[in-house]
């Protein structure tokens, strides 16, 4: 198998699955119980939190331990606005978030919070001056995510940090799934109020996430026990939390270096293409290189999908999450000049594993097509 599809799922790495197993072995017992075994199963929790927060220099954060980005991005939107029910406030979000945040703004918005939906321009890039613009007195929730899933666009955090600075009462959720272990932020992660994070994208597990959030906040989402702060009542996952703080370990090694070798993939990839009439290359100076975003010009992408895989070449649609999902994805409806393009794109990802070879068979079989 050829695999283009970085961004949909990473394969875990063999440490990670021998560390799972040898935690599950030696430290079963609940985290909870008082007697030594299960004291000793705490502290390595406790640990675990630790080695996230030293490796990404955090300061006043804790970290809670989820099965995943969507039910962090659940968690922060949730915990956040679950003290304004009474109350409903505003909050301001994108129309190129993942599923696990705009779907939970569309249900705020029918518990009768006002949502603003910041539309992204042709580079896929939100415009930090409209943000601005739409902040009201009654603004409480910002989300933005970091780099795009669908034509992985970086969008400007550094200036969105600056505007949301000036208004204290305002948290700002940032979605970091495509953008951590990959890209080197330009912005201070302690700056954001509320971050979420998934392993199985960085060569972790599946079924293992974070949020790290502000200490002082007090987020309320699932009722239960007192476990992890009350935020996330029930026996904890010790082998998933130890694996998740460290993947998130090994994903910070030499991450400049890393983007440099995808990098030059990408420009090999774009160059190979750029000249090629039917299709169009969903990129631009804002681009992460880890992904690109290609639109065929008289071929769905569905079409270009399977006769890609017919080749052993596996490549993305748009977002697993909505990859049986016939909705058009907004990201590529506003990016597009024809919205009905859309459905014509086929999504490719790299990786520091992918190789030149690799790429040329992808080329030729693009071009096929």
């Amino acid at each position: 198998m050829i695999y283009f599809d970085y961004t949909a799922t990473t394969k875990p790495k063999k440490e990670l699955l021998e560390l799972h197993t040898r935690i599950n072995q030696e430290y079963w017992c609940n985290t909870e119980g008082m007697y030594n075994p299960g004291v000793k199963a705490h502290m390595l929790l406790d640990k675990s939190s630790q080695v996230i927060i030293d490796t990404l220099k955090l300061k006043n954060k804790k970290v809670l331990f989820t099965s995943g980005a969507t039910e962090a991005n659940n968690t922060a939107i949730y915990g956040i606005c679950s003290g304004h029910y009474n109350e409903p406030k505003h909050i301001i979000t994108t129309y190129l978030e993942h599923a696990s945040v705009l779907n939970v703004y569309k249900d705020l918005e029918k518990r009768g919070f006002k949502v603003t939906y910041l539309i992204p321009n042709k580079d896929g890039i939100i415009d930090p001056i409209d943000l601005e613009k739409n902040i009201t007195n009654d603004t409480i929730l910002v989300s933005v995510m970091w780099v795009n899933n669908i034509i992985g666009t970086i969008q400007q955090l550094d200036k969105v940090i600056e505007i949301i600075k000036k208004h204290p009462r305002i948290k700002l959720h940032v979605d970091a799934v495509q953008g951590f272990g990959k890209i080197l932020p330009n912005f201070n992660l302690n700056d954001v109020d509320l971050l979420t994070l998934s392993g199985h994208k960085l060569e972790g597990l599946k079924g293992t996430g974070t949020l790290i959030y502000n200490d002082k906040l007090h987020l309320s989402f699932i009722k239960g026990g007192h476990q992890q702060d009350g935020i996330r009542p029930g026996t904890v996952d010790l082998a998933g939390c130890v694996v998740m703080a460290k993947t998130i370990q090994l994903a910070s090694i030499n991450i400049y270096e890393k983007y440099l070798d995808v990098k030059k993939k990408y420009e090999y990839l774009v160059n190979s293409l750029i000249n090629e009439q039917h299709i169009i290359l969903n990129k631009s100076q804002y681009s992460s290189p880890y992904i690109l975003s290609i639109t065929f010009k008289n071929v769905k992408g569905e079409t270009a999908l399977h006769t890609l895989e017919k080749n052993n070449i596996m490549v993305g649609t748009g977002s697993a999450c909505n990859s049986h999902s016939k909705d058009q994805e907004k990201t590529l409806i506003y990016t597009l000049e024809d919205a009905t393009l859309a459905v014509n794109t086929i999504r490719i990802s790299l990786s520091t594993y992918t190789t030149y070879e690799e790429l040329d068979l992808l080329i030729k079989h693009i071009k096929e097509i």
